[in-house]
C-alpha cells in the first residue's frame, strides 16, 4: 500500500514538472513551418476557441498544434472590422476579421468578442490591400474569406491583445 502511495505521489510530482515546464515557456516563441499553399488549411472559430482553450490550461499552445500550425497556409472567413479609419477608397491594409456571430450579437464595441472570436490580419508586403465598399462597411455585416500564413501569438497591436494572427498574400 505504501508503494502504491509513493508511485501515486511521484506520478503527480512529474505532472507538475511537466506543467510548470509547459507554463515556463516563451509564449509566442513556436517553431514556423513553411506554408504548402497547395493544402491550404481551412480554419473554423469553433476550432480556434477549442486552440484557445488549450492555451489557456498549459499556458502555451501545445507543441502539436504548433509545429503544424504556426505559418501554415490557411484560410477563414468572418467578418471585417477595421482597426483604424478606412480611407474613402476602401482600401485597407490591416483589419480584425472576427466571427461573424460576435457581430451579429449586437455592438461589437459595447460587447467585445471574446480573443478567439478576433484574428489580427495584415497585408503582406508587395500585395495589394484589401478593398472593401466603405459604405456597405457602415451599414451592414461585410464578410470575407481571407487566405495567407497563421501564426499563434499572443501578441499586441496599438494595446489590443491577439492570440492569432493571419498575414494575407
Amino acid at each position: 500500500m505504501q508503494k502504491k502511495k509513493i508511485v501515486k505521489a511521484l506520478f503527480w510530482v512529474v505532472v507538475f514538472l511537466v506543467m510548470v515546464t509547459k507554463i515556463d515557456s516563451k509564449p509566442g516563441s513556436y517553431s514556423i513551418v513553411e506554408p504548402d499553399w497547395n493544402n491550404t488549411k481551412t480554419l473554423t472559430y469553433g476550432y480556434l476557441k477549442t486552440l484557445a482553450r488549450r492555451r489557456e490550461n498549459f499556458g502555451v499552445f501545445p507543441d502539436e498544434i504548433a509545429s503544424s500550425l504556426n505559418g501554415a497556409a490557411v484560410e477563414l472567413s468572418g467578418a471585417i472590422m477595421p482597426i483604424d479609419d478606412v480611407p474613402p477608397d476602401g482600401e485597407i491594409n490591416s483589419f480584425w476579421l472576427v466571427n461573424p456571430r460576435a457581430m451579429m450579437g449586437g455592438c461589437a464595441f459595447c460587447n467585445p468578442p471574446a480573443l478567439h472570436d478576433m484574428v489580427y490580419v495584415e497585408t503582406a508586403r508587395g500585395h495589394n490591400p484589401l478593398k472593401i465598399d466603405v459604405e456597405r462597411l457602415y451599414g451592414d455585416i461585410v464578410k470575407a474569406k481571407i487566405k495567407g500564413r497563421f501564426f499563434l501569438g499572443p501578441d499586441s497591436k496599438d494595446g489590443m491583445t491577439y492570440l492569432f494572427r493571419i498575414v494575407r498574400i
